[in-house]
């Protein structure tokens, strides 16, 4: 059987080849989507998936809480409560589906109200009535994904979403070259979706057999457990919808779609950051679960510095190449036409690092059911960041949304979370603080190199861009594993990359 570290940096390794893949699709597919629709096209089906982006509220974030019982039924060798927790879960998404559904018919109705311009009205609804559709199948499927992640089978996930993606892409390039428009974009979504959820179904019944559907293993305490923790996972999804997809709201209300088309390369770059850390970090949330179960403090303790310090070393790189290299690539990338978003992006990037760079301490709280008062922090963060963005807008236009985000985000996640992260997990503040700007000082100190690299060598072409890339993430590695990492940090890795290959 694969030892724990096997899984982790498989999985880590899968997750982010499905993200490079992701980037690298979006990279060659966005500007020829864009392009093909036109700035407002494509701002209308921005919108529209934001739109549907906030169905995910209808999950009361019952996902993560079936992740983490699960997760903790098999750290402690419970298949019973196994059976129970998926056997309760079954039925609530089957009604979160249903209630899906009927709030598609309700935005149908209502289209009127919500497109501003008459001949677009017909073309909203039935979008939103496959893509609703679509959400309402989705939310069963939320369980296989949270089962599969409680094993730490993150690979079979990965592989999945890799393989819709490469089919989804073809379908997408096929149809706009044919013709089509937003039309077939959201019947292609909705059949990749539907195949996706198919394989996850197969993969958490033969991975986990106990899975079987028995209406009498319903249970009112468990289904009671779950709502009582994923009440306020709700209360962060709400936030999370707040504080990084209300701006393109803002936007079309107070300037243009086109602006939003301006606005959302900014905001798509800075979605693939945030989620390429989710990502990769969330492979410890099982496992701290599990070391919760298991009462091992000082190893949750050496869990959280451990993954702090490969959050820290991946999210600072990753910023830095963002503000460095962000200019000249969407110069080449998009056009000249829309540097404007360039400004946004530094913003956004400053926004966010407070909070990635804290990414394992977030997941702390969520795996051991900690995260109440985060929860509300998120929500405020949130409300502060509508606010500021709907007074800023009016002066400052897309890049005064962009401020919203940022005065809303930082502040909190440099003063108050570290406080309250303390307080909750029994870490020391002072402890917990000194190593978390030595870890990102010493990050810095490994950017050195990439720095002058990219001052002498930077330039608005994919040669230079890709070398440019290159070197510095190879310097910035090797500083890192030389800095950053401890011995034994570098031997976890060295002896986890070898049972993946077998070698012990």
């Amino acid at each position: 059987m694969p030892s724990v570290g096997h899984k982790l940096l498989s999985g880590s390794a899968l997750r982010v080849i499905n993200f490079a893949t992701q980037i690298l699709v979006a990279f060659f597919l966005s500007p020829f989507i864009i392009h093909t629709l036109g700035d407002r096209l494509y701002g209308f089906w921005t919108i529209v998936g934001v739109f549907i982006g906030y169905y995910g509220l209808l999950d009361f974030g019952l996902t993560l809480a079936v992740n983490r019982h699960i997760a903790g039924a098999l750290g402690s060798g419970d298949d019973q409560k196994i059976k129970q927790v998926y056997n309760t879960a079954v039925p609530i998404f089957l009604g979160i589906g249903c209630v899906a559904l009927f709030v598609t018919v309700i935005i149908v109705f209502i289209s009127p109200w919500i497109m501003t311009n008459p001949e677009e009205i017909p073309l909203f609804r039935k979008v939103i009535l496959i893509l609703g559709f679509n959400m309402a199948l989705s939310f069963l499927a939320r369980i296989f994904i949270g089962t599969l992640h409680a094993q730490m089978n993150f690979h079979i996930v990965s592989l999945v979403q890799i393989a819709a993606l490469i089919f989804r892409t073809a379908l997408i390039v096929l149809a706009l070259n044919a013709g089509y428009k937003i039309l077939a974009l959201a019947w292609i979504s909705f059949f990749t979706a539907s195949a996706s959820n198919m394989l996850y179904w197969y993969y958490a019944r033969k991975k986990l057999p106990a899975l079987r559907f028995e209406k009498k293993s319903f249970n009112r305490d468990i289904a009671s457990t779950l709502f009582s923790y994923s009440f306020f996972i709700m209360i962060s999804q709400v936030a999370n919808q707040l504080r990084f997809h209300i701006d393109a709201f803002v936007i079309a209300s107070f300037l243009s779609l086109s602006a939003v088309t301006h606005y959302s390369i900014a905001s798509t770059l800075i979605f693939y950051f945030n989620q390429l850390l989710g990502t990769v970090m969330s492979v410890f949330n099982p496992l701290f679960s599990r070391q919760e179960v298991e009462k091992t403090h000082e190893e949750i303790k050496e869990t959280v510095f451990f993954a702090t310090r490969i959050s820290v070393a991946i999210s600072t790189f990753i910023g830095f190449g963002m503000v460095a290299w962000g200019s000249p690539f969407i110069e080449r990338w998009m056009g000249e036409d829309y540097l404007d978003a360039y400004p946004c992006l530094v913003v956004l990037v400053l926004s966010v690092l407070s909070f990635l760079w804290q990414t394992p301490a977030h997941s702390f709280l969520y795996a051991t059911s900690k995260h109440q008062f985060l929860a509300l922090l998120n929500l405020i963060e949130g409300i502060t960041n509508l606010f500021l963005s709907l007074v800023l807008v009016r002066y400052y236009g897309i890049f005064g949304v962009a401020l919203g985000t940022f005065f809303s985000l930082s502040l909190s996640k440099i003063i108050v979370f570290p406080i309250y992260f303390a307080r909750m997990s029994l870490f020391p503040y002072y402890e917990y603080m000194k190593n978390l700007f030595l870890y990102i000082a010493k990050c810095c100190l490994s950017l050195i190199i990439p720095y002058i690299i990219t001052s002498f060598f930077i330039s608005a072409d994919y040669f230079y861009l890709v070398i440019v890339g290159l070197l510095s993430v190879s310097f910035y590695s090797l500083g890192s594993w030389l800095i950053l990492l401890d011995k034994t940090d570098r031997k976890y890795f060295t002896n986890a990359f070898l049972s993946i290959l077998g070698k012990v």
